[in-house]
């Protein structure tokens, strides 16, 4: 787990000397209690981010990955096009290479 937890106790119960043993124990159970409630909100909290930086990261990988094969797609169209653009010249310079030897026999 990623987070930092940031933990601010607070006593609420304060006791005296003449507060007896079971009275003390009683405000420490409570502020025990009240720390606990505490920690689990902010572990919630915390979860609850989590989760979020999650799903973020899968919908920038899914993006990620989407673009990715758009680029590729339109690689490979480019590719295609540039192969029949350079059949289309060879044809061409073989056309111009047997024109002009025929020329030159003719002539």
């Amino acid at each position: 787990m990623v987070g930092t937890l940031d933990i601010s106790g607070r006593l609420k119960a304060r006791t005296g000397p003449s507060t007896g043993l079971e009275e003390r124990l009683t405000a420490l159970e409570e502020n025990f209690k009240r720390l606990d409630e505490e920690v689990d909100a902010h572990r919630m909290a915390l979860e609850k981010k989590l989760e979020e930086v999650r799903e973020e990261v899968r919908t920038t990988r899914i993006e990620m990955e989407d673009r990715r094969q758009e680029i590729e797609q339109k690689r490979k169209d480019f590719q295609r096009v540039s192969v029949a653009l350079q059949l289309c010249g060879t044809a061409f310079f073989l056309s111009g290479t047997v024109l002009s030897v025929l020329g030159s026999v003719a002539a």
